[in-house]
């Protein structure tokens, strides 16, 4: 979870200038939601503790909803929603509540990737310029390849690039045959910015820019569009059937509706925009959706009887390919002696954790609809928090 509060400034306003923000929808002159009006709006635990703890920290953070499911040993056994996916209509979240699933998209990307790997269409060491029509290097080290492997473990060298990728892609719609314009020195969107000054394979440098890569080689190497790819080779598999990179393809009134806090004191809504940035953080989806793919990713590549990857596949992408944190699209942490592995997201309007602890066979995802213009310390502890909570009530079951 990334909080670079200029990064994040700049992309609230290019939000609120092409999304056409509603400042007037729920926030009439006098009564703009307080903190402690949305407390008492809220809780309505019946005396449970452990759902009392969730609303003091979905409270203490500022999380309009929250959405949550438990796995273990393959099977949901806990799931709920918590608070108003629309707070100004008094719709409540549940645990099919649609969500921006922001970057955990990755995972979803990776899998894609690995599936066309499988059916040996390339070598995670071969360099993409072998498959794209431009030439992709880092102009800082032109003879140096960029592979598979590394755009997959985020060792690319390029950068992350999240607010040029709003400004060209979704805000502009522009198509992702326009990469060339914007990675290769002389196109029309190029910035030297978009590179690092470390040579490809060196470090881990989280990079949005090489996600919309991989799309693009997915939609090369197996002739479909990225989204269309994904709907039938993981989702329509998967009985993800709440599942989409397009907005309208759901009855609006199932969505999250995301918000910014702001002021200390309001809950800013934002209409429920589009990420044309299809691969690096595309897809809405629920808890329950979701669960689908985590349990297969879990399940050495199945779910419900329906393999998606091989299982020498999935333990292949959970393995370090370099020093640093990254497997093949999951980051790998060490709740469990490093045996962890996941990733979480943010983006104006949602934050998103979806983990797995492969010693324990228990998986835990959650989302809410609130991204702050400025993280504070109470933003960052009540995350983290609810991680922790969940956790606990995942030893429990």
């Amino acid at each position: 979870m990334r909080s670079n509060f200029n990064k994040k400034i700049i992309v609230f306003i290019i939000i609120f200038l092409f999304f056409e923000v509603s400042f007037i929808e729920g926030i009439s002159a006098s009564n703009q939601i307080q903190s402690t009006t949305y407390q008492e709006k809220t809780i309505e635990t019946d005396g449970d503790d452990f759902d009392e703890e969730v609303m003091n920290y979905m409270e203490q953070g500022h999380m309009p909803s929250l959405s949550a499911c438990i796995i273990k040993n393959n099977s949901v056994l806990w799931s709920k929603g918590y608070g108003y996916a629309d707070i100004y209509k008094g719709v409540e979240a549940t645990e099919n509540t649609i969500y921006l699933a922001a970057s955990l998209t990755k995972t979803i990307t990776a899998t894609a990737v690995m599936q066309l790997w499988e059916q040996g269409l390339f070598d995670l060491d071969d360099d993409v310029n072998h498959y794209l029509p431009f030439s992709l290097r880092n102009p800082n080290y032109p003879d140096e390849p960029i592979t598979f492997r590394m755009l997959l473990a985020h060792h690319s060298s390029l950068s992350s690039g999240e607010i040029s990728l709003y400004i060209y892609f979704t805000i502009l719609r522009l198509p992702i045959e326009f990469l060339e314009q914007y990675l290769v020195p002389g196109g029309l969107f190029y910035s030297p910015n978009h590179w690092s000054d470390i040579p490809p394979g060196e470090q881990v440098l989280y990079s949005s820019i090489g996600y919309e890569v991989l799309g693009y080689l997915v939609k090369l190497l197996s002739g479909q569009s990225f989204d269309k790819y994904c709907k039938e080779h993981i989702f329509e598999p998967l009985a993800m059937k709440n599942t989409s990179f397009h907005k309208n393809y759901f009855d609006v009134n199932d969505l999250a509706r995301p918000y910014i806090w702001i002021l200390n004191s309001t809950y800013l809504p934002l209409v429920n925009y589009k990420d044309w940035n299809y691969a690096a953080g595309g897809i809405r989806t629920s808890v329950m959706d979701l669960s689908h793919f985590l349990i297969a990713t879990m399940n050495g590549g199945v779910y419900n009887n329906y393999r998606i990857l091989e299982e020498e596949t999935i333990q292949l992408m959970r393995t370090r390919q370099y020093p640093g944190s990254y497997g093949l699209g999951w980051r790998i942490s060490g709740r469990y002696s490093n045996n962890s592995f996941g990733h979480s997201g943010g983006m104006p309007g949602a934050l998103a954790y979806m983990y797995y602890y492969l010693n324990e066979n228990t998986g835990i995802i959650f989302f809410t609809n609130q991204y702050p213009l400025v993280y504070n310390y109470d933003d960052i502890r009540s995350y983290f928090n609810i991680v922790w909570l969940l956790n606990q009530k995942a030893d429990e079951l």
